[in-house]
């Protein structure tokens, strides 16, 4: 038998997921639940890929597009954890727009 702590009792190894957000503010439409089964994403896609590339200046990005989509395809979405997802790909500031 092995001494110590496990990696789910260690603090550095903790849910960073949910340090950050409770850290960050979202807005309150966040809070309003959304049934995607009622969303026709083949409608959204392309108005989520202009929008995309109007963010980054002109650039298209499929692969960015696909991982929201996919996002999305989530019957638990939560709007918090997607804008966190994003915020790598488009930067803080325009991840919130």
């Amino acid at each position: 038998m092995r001494a110590g702590t496990s990696i789910a009792q260690d603090g550095r190894f903790g849910n960073k997921e949910k340090k950050l957000m409770a850290k960050m503010t979202f807005p309150p439409e966040f809070d309003t639940p959304v049934r995607m089964e009622d969303i026709k994403l083949d409608t959204i896609t392309p108005w989520i890929a202009n929008k995309i590339t109007e963010i980054l200046g002109g650039m298209e990005d499929e692969i960015l597009v696909s991982f929201i989509v996919n996002q999305l395809e989530d019957p638990e979405l939560d709007a918090r954890k997607l804008q966190i997802n994003i915020t790598g790909f488009l930067g803080v500031r325009k991840a919130h727009q």
